[in-house]
């Protein structure tokens, strides 16, 4: 009986290793690596009864001098001063991004939206397992602005998952190019989106609008990286500096 103990021992410091060398090795995926508010965060909105009108997550800042924008994680903390708006997977971590739009000068005028465009400045678009592009999903949003904005009381999985679900309101693909790309895209919105702003405006709406985003995950390693969470006790990576940092 005494054996068995030096056994299972040794199996386990096994298998901890091989934990250890699976979740460095696994795969980072994402789109607007390094980025942060340079004033091209904007939605655009085109009217049947109006003239087409441009809206900037730096106009009404909930935080003065951050501009309405930011992301989230159900596992990584982040800070309210940091408006990069990374989504994807890093080291491990999924993070997601939003934004917020100050609506309040067309709310409850009559107006109709007939087409929506986000646009963005595409920064650093990265694959580890060489895809030629990243497919990006943007989704309705329920979480109010302020709170929303409050990216200091990270990590929340509600918050997180609130970004990634819901009424979807489109899917792009974003080409990897594994670089800095200072290229603005322009994303079409799609109907889910249209009707949901033609309501806000119409209601009134509480000033804000906003809008969540991610990277579908794809899981990189099956069984085997289940069981080695569990002999090494899980434990987070430290994201690597491919997140700007708050300050």
């Amino acid at each position: 009986m005494l054996r068995i103990k030096p056994l299972v021992m040794g199996i386990a410091a096994v298998a901890a290793l091989s934990c250890v060398a699976v979740q460095s090795a696994r795969a980072d995926e994402f789109v607007y690596g390094y980025s942060y508010g340079d004033g091209n965060e904007a939605l655009t909105l085109t009217f049947a009864n109006g003239p087409t009108q441009t809206f900037s997550t730096a106009q009404s800042e909930i935080t003065p001098g951050i501009s309405n924008q930011g992301w989230w994680s159900g596992t990584f903390s982040n800070s309210t001063g940091n408006d990069n708006y990374f989504a994807g997977q890093l080291s491990g971590n999924d993070l997601r991004d939003y934004f917020t739009f100050d609506l309040s000068s067309i709310a409850g005028q009559g107006l109709v939206v007939t087409g929506a465009t986000l646009d963005m400045t595409k920064f650093g678009c990265y694959s580890d397992t060489g895809r030629p592009f990243q497919t990006y999903d943007l989704w309705d949003v329920s979480t109010p602005a302020a709170v929303l904005n409050n990216e200091s009381s990270s990590p929340n999985s509600s918050i997180w998952a609130d970004l990634g679900s819901g009424k979807n309101y489109g899917s792009f693909p974003i080409a990897v190019d594994n670089t800095i790309d200072n290229n603005t895209l322009a994303l079409g919105l799609n109907g889910n989106a249209i009707s949901d702003i033609n309501t806000f405006i119409g209601t009134g709406g509480n000033h804000y609008f906003s809008i969540g985003g991610d990277i579908p995950v794809v899981p990189e390693f099956g069984t085997l990286f289940g069981f080695c969470t569990i002999i090494s006790g899980g434990g987070l990576t430290l994201l690597r500096r491919r997140i700007k940092s708050a300050g």
